[in-house]
């Protein structure tokens, strides 16, 4: 016999496969064990998802797993090869008295809560949770963008994987780890990361490999055509030579010397706005300095007729930075100290009251507005604290809806008062972003968190309600 085998709250079921005895329980792993010799020995132990802290059941279906358990204030049903939740019922949290019925399109939890019998039934669809392709960074997935029918995933593996629902296609290129990709409407991708590297890639239509078409190193001087094999060259103030690309954005161009502009942040605090030319080439504009790491920017155009641009850049000090240019010249600029800690999440919506969304190491959520004629000065006007650690992205979900996700692995749903209205724990450790895509083909939004793995959401489901 074994004391504690599963901690102090025991063992949910026991079970056997294999000629082993399975063991489940209230500390999240799964055990086997075989009899050796007259006494049982335990031959593997592990956590099917580290941050579930409650297994109740494991069940084999033509030849899958299916883990039953309890997450946060849910109840899931899981595949674990796949990946996928057939369903999850919000029921307040672990209950040791429950059953649940799984038919075609709905699910039915029953659960005792203080001597009372309550239910839920669920409607399952299949794309509350979604997996593509077969392929894996085997790494930190740093970042993330939606393109038509594809995911494109840039990893710690220095590559890029091309996802769709049939296969995954992986491209390297890149010496040091990608760290941001961003993607125009026209199916250029731009990807950067370690030592300055900056690369654009051509998306074909219809397929799901990336073509490289242009190389660049931010902190040099010297653009670097494909297959140009030097040493970099880098400014005197950085010369270290270990500079890195942290966040990148892009938006289309009215110039007709350029197909789009590129805005680069830098572990230096350094920012470069680029143009990317017809020619596949890109042209160094303007670049400006902050004295701490800029970790996310932010870049949109403000006047069709002027051709202004707005750039923000968000740093580790927690200041909000931003750049309004007109051409190739900064045409004012202003700044806002908006964190005690640094800012890991940026998001700005224009409107007939431009807003700027921010989230930092402090846990705390802030949305701010932006003086409507000169966009000169942001005001904050809501701030909540939504997550126990640090708060890693966040985004605006609709006109009415916020939506964030931290490092304590829980996603959040809010009101522009900032005030939650959904909470669901996500199954990605250490997330890293959180990206939107609204052209799926029933109109609905999909989210998807990164960091090692990642996690596909839509809001058509329970799931995530809008």
């Amino acid at each position: 016999s074994f004391a504690g085998l599963h901690g102090d709250n025991g063992i949910s079921q026991i079970t056997s496969q294999n000629k082993l005895v399975v063991s489940v329980g209230r500390d999240g792993n799964v055990r086997y064990l075989k009899i050796k010799e007259g006494r049982l020995v335990i031959v593997k132990k592990y956590k099917p998802i580290s941050s579930v802290c409650w297994i109740e059941k494991l069940e084999q279906r033509d030849s899958l797993t299916i883990m039953y358990y309890f997450h946060g204030q849910h109840f899931e049903v899981k595949v674990l090869e796949s990946g996928v939740t057939i369903c999850s019922a919000e029921c307040g949290g672990g209950h040791r008295s429950w059953d649940v019925i799984i038919e075609e399109s709905s699910a039915h939890f029953a659960y005792i809560n203080n001597s009372k019998l309550k239910t839920v039934k669920q409607q399952i669809t299949s794309n509350q949770f979604k997996r593509y392709g077969t392929k894996s960074h085997g790494s930190e997935i740093h970042s993330a963008v939606y393109y038509k029918d594809l995911i494109v995933t840039a990893g710690e593996d220095c590559t890029l994987i091309a996802h769709s629902t049939e296969t995954a296609v992986q491209v390297s290129g890149h010496i040091s780890s990608v760290q941001a990709i961003c993607v125009t409407n026209s199916g250029i991708l731009f990807s950067a990361g370690g030592r300055g590297s900056l690369k654009a890639w051509h998306i074909p239509e219809g397929r799901t490999d990336l073509e490289l078409v242009s190389d660049y190193t931010v902190v040099s001087k010297t653009h670097i055509p494909v297959g140009y094999n030097s040493s970099y060259r880098f400014d005197q103030r950085n010369s270290d030579n270990d500079q890195r690309v942290l966040s990148l954005d892009c938006c289309e161009s009215r110039d007709p010397q350029f197909s789009c502009f590129v805005a680069c942040g830098l572990s230096n605090g350094e920012v470069y706005l680029l143009g990317y030319t017809l020619s596949n080439k890109f042209v160094r504009l303007l670049s400006d300095y902050q004295t701490n790491c800029i970790t996310r920017v932010k870049l949109t155009e403000t006047s069709s007729e002027t051709g202004t641009l707005l750039l923000l850049s968000a740093t580790t000090f927690g200041m909000v930075h931003g750049l309004n240019i007109c051409g190739s010249a900064i045409d004012s600029r202003f700044s806002y100290h908006l964190h005690s800690s640094g800012i890991n999440g940026l998001d700005l919506r224009l409107g007939p009251s431009a807003q700027v969304l921010t989230i930092g190491d402090d846990g705390d959520v802030i949305r701010s507005t932006l003086s409507v004629t000169r966009l000169d000065s942001i005001n904050p006007v809501a701030r909540r604290t939504t997550h126990f650690s640090a708060g890693i992205a966040v985004r605006f979900l609709n006109t009415d809806r916020v939506i964030t996700v931290g490092s304590d692995q829980r996603l959040f749903i809010l009101d522009l008062d900032l005030t939650a209205v959904y909470c669901c724990y996500v199954d990605v450790p250490d997330p890293h972003d959180l990206v939107l895509s609204y052209s799926t083909s029933r109109g609905d939004i999909a989210v998807l968190v990164c960091g090692k793995g990642y996690q596909e959401f839509t809001t058509s489901g329970s799931l995530l309600p809008v």
